[in-house]
């Protein structure tokens, strides 16, 4: 779901507060809806100063993502099996979850990130680290950048839950009638005794 002007969404409120000092920087605000049908990144910042009333541009970050997004709105606006079955999820608010409420110490793009990331996923789902050693091998990095590929893996993690939480446990809906959340989820609603993760079986 996406705000339509300067309120902005709660859930990122509430990530980015989950997630400080640390790491709430990683959370960008999500584009206004008409920012959407930008033609360019000039565009974009003035379709979001005009829905905000001046208040709010849009980043160089969040534009990046603007065409992904405008995906995903597009085939969740128009298909009733993706609204029952696609959630949001932000990889830092999973790696919070899964770490007990506590934000990774240190930048994914660092080599100690990884590594504290790739460790707390192979201890809940063992051979997680495995799998993404795989996966950047068969993958040229110009393709997966290696932080990318523990995000997804962090993503995947979530979605085996057997319960997912919600940023806000009442989420809004927007004028599209889409939730602004995202979904989390704890470490002890992962599955017990899964067997060990094998090369492409996140693909």
């Amino acid at each position: 779901g996406l705000p339509d002007g300067a309120e902005g969404r709660e859930c990122d409120r509430l990530a980015r507060a989950a997630l400080s000092p640390k790491r709430h920087s990683s959370v960008f605000p999500a584009p206004v809806r008409t920012g959407l049908d930008a033609a360019n990144y000039a565009d974009a910042r003035r379709l979001s100063l005009a829905a905000t009333g001046g208040r709010k541009s849009v980043g160089s970050q969040t534009y990046g993502i603007i065409p992904k997004i405008r995906e995903v709105d597009a085939l969740m606006r128009e298909n009733d099996k993706a609204r029952r079955i696609v959630r949001e999820v932000h990889p830092e608010v999973c790696f919070w979850a899964l770490n007990s409420g506590e934000p990774m110490a240190h930048s994914k793009k660092a080599a100690r990130g990884r590594a504290e990331r790739v460790a707390l996923l192979d201890a809940l789902l063992p051979g997680a680290a495995t799998a993404i050693a795989d996966a950047a091998d068969a993958y040229p990095r110009k393709d997966a950048a290696v932080d990318d590929t523990v995000d997804a893996m962090a993503c995947a993690a979530t979605a085996l839950a057997g319960e997912l939480r919600t940023m806000p446990e009442r989420p809004a809906a927007d004028s599209a009638g889409l939730r602004m959340e995202m979904v989390y989820a704890l470490p002890e609603a992962l599955p017990r005794g899964m067997r060990g993760l094998r090369k492409g079986d996140f693909r």
